[in-house]
């Protein structure tokens, strides 16, 4: 058995300080007094809001949870250059990221079948 960890639902948030130069052309989502467009570039989730962009981290699994989130972190950072550089926008150097789920599993090497360990601050070791 193998012990290790899975990072999914992590969103990192760039303040937007210039505004896009080209056009972006996303899915149009209207929510309650304001719109979002959502799209998928280089494979990962985007969020446009009116002030920031979030991206959407893929899963990574690994057996160290802190260098799962570098990992998360090192992909939306790379695909934030890329925004600025396509759309001709400027994010503000920081992010912030607004979730993070952390799954504790343990795998066999024989149909690698993972079985959750501990999820959550409610649950307990079985």
């Amino acid at each position: 058995m193998v012990a290790g960890f899975r990072l999914h639902n992590v969103f990192f948030k760039y303040p937007i300080l210039e505004a896009p130069k080209v056009e972006i052309v996303w899915r149009k989502v209207e929510l309650a007094n304001w719109t979002q467009l959502i799209g998928t570039e280089l494979g990962l989730r985007v969020r446009k809001n009116t002030d920031s962009i979030e991206v959407v981290a893929p899963v990574v699994e690994g057996r160290d949870p802190y260098e799962l989130l570098f990992k998360a972190r090192e992909e939306a950072d790379f695909l934030a250059a890329y925004l600025e550089r396509k759309f001709g926008m400027v994010f503000r150097a920081r992010f912030s990221f607004k979730e993070a789920s952390f799954r504790h599993f343990r795998s066999s090497y024989k149909g690698l079948k993972q079985v959750p360990r501990v999820g959550c601050g409610e649950c307990q070791d079985r």
